[in-house]
């Protein structure tokens, strides 16, 4: 026999539960999906930064130091210009102005323009300058 008029409605309540259940677990299944890429991507460009970094310490022969960040760089193109990418203000990454001027301090001049240079290869020249420059 036919179910009654309650029990359609309780069924069909019970179906729209299930349903809006599994599209609450596929939106935090989503969140959570986004969530691990957003901190890979952290890590990768933690890595990726620390790498830099010790090129530019870690010997005292500049054209070793710009061997290394040519290659490292060439390696990890779209991290590199994620990090020197610029603020929103319109400024200069602020990572890209802290790497230059360790690269000045480490190396002097030379290995500050030639850090330069690769900003400018892939990124452009308007990554060096704040906008209201």
């Amino acid at each position: 026999m036919g179910k009654t008029l309650a029990e359609q409605k309780r069924y069909y309540i019970q179906q729209q539960k299930e349903y809006c259940i599994r599209q609450q677990q596929r939106a935090d299944r989503q969140r959570s999906d986004a969530l691990k890429a957003k901190l890979r991507k952290n890590d990768d460009e933690s890595k990726f930064l620390t790498k830099l970094i010790n090129c530019i310490k870690d010997t005292s022969d500049n054209a070793i130091k710009i061997k290394q960040i040519h290659s490292l760089i060439e390696g990890k193109v779209d991290i590199f210009k994620c990090l020197m990418k610029k603020e929103s203000s319109g400024s200069v990454s602020k990572i890209m102005d802290a790497v230059d001027a360790i690269a000045e301090e480490c190396g002097g001049v030379e290995l500050s323009v030639e850090f330069e240079k690769e900003v400018s290869k892939h990124c452009g020249i308007s990554a060096l300058l704040n906008d209201w420059d």
